[in-house]
């Protein structure tokens, strides 16, 4: 199967470091949805404990069992390619056997060890094919 991730070139994600954003332009819509829960706002991001995905093991890495559920976490404004870009966050995807995934409500874990990533992509590069993909040329 195919796992989507958002990571740098090291293979570090994207809340590594995402909180201390200094930049004065708006934050990264996942990044202003940090702590949402404790203000009382419903939070689209929920933890890995409330996403049902229980204790997040050595080795386990984050990421998306699709495209859309990928979007939906880290591209609801129209800023945010360009900034996880800014960023250097690119998004890859990897092959995955079953049985190395756990499945939460949103987000899924697997053992990166035993993935083969077959594809790295800029953010920008991401959404213009979801985008083409949701919205096919009708002729």
């Amino acid at each position: 199967m195919h796992i989507y991730r958002l990571e740098d070139s090291r293979g570090k994600g994207p809340y590594n470091g995402g909180a201390m954003w200094d930049d004065p332009r708006p934050k990264p819509s996942y990044l202003e949805n940090l702590y949402t829960k404790q203000r009382g706002i419903r939070d689209p991001h929920p933890a890995p404990t409330e996403d049902g995905l229980g204790r997040v093991y050595p080795g386990d890495y984050f990421g998306f069992d699709s495209p859309e559920a990928m979007q939906s976490w880290f591209f609801r404004e129209p800023y945010d390619a360009e900034r996880l870009e800014d960023f250097g966050l690119f998004v890859t995807i990897w092959e995955v056997a079953p049985h190395c995934v756990r499945r939460g409500g949103k987000q899924v874990v697997f053992i990166r060890d035993e993935a083969t990533q077959i594809r790295n992509m800029t953010p920008t590069e991401f959404m213009e094919e979801v985008t083409s993909w949701q919205n096919p040329v009708r002729h």
